[in-house]
């Protein structure tokens, strides 16, 4: 179930490309309009500069992927339609298919749109990455556990 859902993303290349092409112009304009702040006042709230445009450039890879504000679930429709039938007739249980369609969703986003949408900051300016492994794992495991935890 994982691949249909990974599919099912992939067939809209169109949207794909507008919705990276669209991240990326707001990532500039917000990575100046930051860069423009901290030329006047040096630190805020705690960030300095680099942190602040890193921000600008990992949080829409990360609000596309774990889709915070993202598709509402399915389900409430497919019962209402009576889909839902047919899905309880399938040999994947339905508690199962949802996450696993979720996660084929996420990794497309993560892949076609976060990663250009970063590499794009990367290319225009110098963002605070950590050098240590764990903490990179440290920053993408509550995405994919949240990912992993969500409910049908």
């Amino acid at each position: 179930m994982y691949a249909p859902g990974l599919h099912r993303h992939s067939t809209h290349r169109a949207a794909t490309v507008a919705g990276l092409f669209t991240d990326a112009i707001f990532g500039v304009i917000n990575a100046t309009v930051m860069l423009a702040l901290f030329s006047a006042r040096p630190e805020s709230s705690g960030y300095v500069a680099q942190g602040a445009v890193t921000h600008v450039f990992v949080a829409p890879a990360l609000l596309g992927t774990t889709a915070v504000m993202g598709p509402p679930l399915e389900l409430g429709e497919r019962v209402r339609s009576g889909d839902v039938v047919t899905d309880l007739l399938r040999p994947v249980s339905l508690l199962g298919r949802r996450p696993a369609q979720d996660l084929g969703r996420a990794t497309f986003i993560m892949v076609f749109r976060g990663v250009p949408v970063f590499a794009v900051g990367l290319f225009l300016s110098d963002l605070a990455l950590p050098e240590d492994p764990l903490r990179w794992a440290a920053f993408f495991l509550p995405p994919l556990s949240g990912l992993l935890s969500e409910g049908p």
